[in-house]
């Protein structure tokens, strides 16, 4: 499989994410400001629905712009540390939603 691919999948991957977690919003930050860690409540308190739906959809246009730049010009090595490091967050998400999910 070409970088390219790779590339393509990892933004369709960001993207369907955070449609998934836009859909979920009202829920998620209903238990983030009264279900999850302190720590992490400080930091939802007071967001809306709206907000976070407008910062995944800002987040998740930065990250196909990222995505179609890196497929684009995937001829040599340049776009290939910013992808790696696109997924490794991707995957650093994945991780809090699991242990997120073992506290609800």
């Amino acid at each position: 499989m070409s970088r390219r691919a790779w590339y393509l999948i990892i933004g369709v991957a960001f993207a369907v994410h955070n449609a998934e977690e836009a859909t979920a919003a009202p829920r998620m930050l209903e238990f983030m400001e009264f279900g999850a860690p302190v720590a992490l409540r400080a930091f939802y308190e007071g967001i809306t629905v709206n907000e976070l739906r407008f910062s995944l959809t800002m987040l998740t246009v930065v990250g196909l712009v990222v995505t179609a730049l890196a497929a684009r010009l995937a001829v040599g090595p340049r776009w290939a540390y910013p992808m790696l490091v696109f997924a490794a967050v991707i995957g650093l998400n994945a991780l809090v939603h699991v242990v997120l999910s073992g506290i609800a």
